[in-house]
């Protein structure tokens, strides 16, 4: 008789615990399954954070792959602290705002103690994932980037400004512009999401300079204020 597949149980104190249920969808990579079931046997903590940072495009049964959009945000605003290198073991990684919180919240799939799950539970969980951050940080030798990059190579490019570059059609005194955008996170199918924050939110136009081949100075250094990396990126894509 084959095992029921273990599946994650919320308990009443607000506990993350896996237990063998009967009927739950089993893990599709067996790699996958084995990485996190050793993640969870560490700790809840030591589970969750592993399936934010390391199976962020992973195939997961749905109750696995809730707690693992709840741990993803997690690691990408860890990768938007600009001083994550100077803190490691002491960053703490500000929590998302309280409507995003009960976004996560409402999404929980059905899974037994869903009802407990509201946005300060999470808030706690949040709370729980800096000690085996702090752990993980605190024993690595190379730098809190390289960590990242170990859990997934997607992380590299979370917390930079992207400037994309596109044609503007019908504008021949300014032919091209920078599309400048933030990285925020990554999805669940394992795309870099982008999004346009207000510091870097601008169309930098061009025109003639950057038809003579020289470089915009003043945007490059404005996204730079605004945050520590920047990534160009070029488009096959038109403004109008």
């Amino acid at each position: 008789m084959t095992a029921a597949p273990p599946s994650p149980h919320v308990t009443a104190a607000g506990d993350v615990t896996l237990r063998a249920l009967d009927g739950a969808a089993a893990f599709v990579d067996e790699a996958v399954a084995a990485r996190t079931l050793a993640a969870f046997a560490r700790g809840p903590w030591h589970g969750l954070l592993h399936l934010g940072a390391r199976e962020v495009a992973a195939q997961l049964p749905a109750p696995f792959a809730w707690l693992r959009d709840v741990a993803r945000a997690f690691v990408a605003r860890l990768c938007a602290l600009p001083d994550l290198e100077s803190l490691r073991a002491e960053a703490r990684v500000p929590p998302p705002p309280d409507d995003e919180l009960d976004a996560l919240a409402a999404a929980v799939p059905p899974m037994p103690g869903a009802e407990y799950v509201d946005a300060e539970l999470l808030g706690r969980w949040w709370e729980g994932l800096h000690g085996p951050l702090a752990e993980a940080l605190g024993a690595w030798q190379g730098t809190a980037e390289q960590w990242l990059q170990a859990q997934s190579p997607l992380w590299h490019r979370v917390g930079r400004v992207c400037f994309h570059l596109a044609e503007r059609k019908g504008d021949a005194a300014a032919p091209f512009a920078f599309l400048a955008t933030y990285t925020t996170g990554v999805s669940a199918a394992g795309r870099v999401q982008h999004a346009k924050p207000d510091a870097v939110a601008e169309k930098i136009h061009l025109g003639a300079a950057f038809a003579a081949g020289m470089s915009h100075r003043p945007a490059i250094s404005h996204a730079v204020r605004a945050k520590r990396t920047v990534e160009i990126v070029i488009l096959p894509h038109t403004i109008s």
